[in-house]
């Protein structure tokens, strides 16, 4: 069973539990990269976002003030390397407009982040054992120090139509696991109004579809209250013991969803053959409906985490 949850943990149990199962339970994955290219250009974003505030931000590990500004040069190498590493084609980049994203982010980090003088924090990663035996893992793409015991979190989503409800039981999870990692609330307190009090969130939307170069129409605010994060991590406490509880045994069918989503297309899964030598199943659903993943799969060794 898995030792930690996360939001995105927690949408895949609720989703698709045979693909909880595979990926989760069982350990399964492809022997070759299925990423799709929708969810590849979201990578190429953070990994571009987040290496070029190091490159600007940052004297090794440690976070500074700016002290240097990337040039066009440092941008496309940093953009292109991003590029190969989570293996997007050069058409797929361009149909994105990937290249526009990053004018947004940079005017972003240049116009916004720099003038307001505070230090931030890229991919920052908390983990806490909130409930029980099971770890909450969270990791944050954009931190913002206030220096006041306040913070900002910031999280870059690449939809081209904004939708703040979507994200806003993540954000409200990493305001509550951040407020229980820095002393701002104990460990099971529900004094859910001081999360509210001490946090600000953030998407940022490079990848709009529109016109703009300016980071202005790109950075939305998510409004919240102490009820809504009560309600959050309630739920998510709540999903937690069902999937302690869960019978992952069932076979396939009792576990797929009962009809093909529109998410499904970005299942590393989607269409996968059994292979009774590993006790992989496959897909039922999406191989009738006519979806074929050519890659074979395999099961890789897992070690339990043990409880610090």
């Amino acid at each position: 069973m898995p030792t930690n949850i996360s939001v995105s943990k927690k949408k895949c149990f609720e989703g698709c539990k045979l693909q909880f199962k595979y990926q989760y339970v069982d350990h399964i994955k492809p022997v070759e990269d299925v990423t799709p290219d929708v969810t590849q250009k979201g990578l190429v974003m953070h990994q571009t976002f987040e290496h070029l505030l190091q490159f600007e931000n940052y004297e090794g590990d440690v976070a500074k003030l700016p002290y240097r500004q990337a040039s066009t040069e440092d941008i496309m190498k940093i953009f292109q390397k991003a590029v190969e590493e989570n293996h997007l084609t050069a058409e797929a980049a361009k149909k994105y407009k990937l290249k526009k994203g990053i004018k947004r982010w940079l005017s972003f980090k240049h116009d916004y982040m720099d003038k307001r003088g505070h230090i931030f924090y890229a991919e920052k990663k908390y983990e806490e054992y909130l409930f029980g035996e099971t770890k909450t893992t969270a990791i944050l793409d954009l931190v913002e120090d206030n220096g006041d015991g306040t913070y900002n979190i910031y999280d870059y989503k690449t939809p081209q139509k904004v939708n703040l409800k979507l994200y806003e039981e993540q954000l409200m999870t990493y305001a509550y696991m951040m407020a229980v990692v820095k002393g701002i609330i104990p460990l099971n307190s529900e004094d859910y109004d001081k999360v509210a009090e001490h946090f600000k969130l953030y998407v940022f939307f490079p990848l709009l579809d529109a016109d703009h170069e300016d980071y202005g129409p790109s950075l939305k605010q998510v409004k919240f209250t102490g009820a809504k994060v009560k309600n959050t991590i309630e739920h998510l406490k709540e999903v937690c013991s069902q999937i302690d509880a869960f019978d992952f045994t069932k076979p396939a069918e009792a576990l797929m969803p009962p009809k093909v989503e529109f998410t499904c297309n970005w299942c590393s899964f989607c269409g996968a053959k059994p292979n009774p030598a590993i006790g992989f199943e496959g897909c039922p659903i999406t191989s009738f409906a006519g979806f074929l993943q050519k890659t074979e799969f395999k099961k890789e060794e897992y070690k339990k985490e043990e409880k610090k």
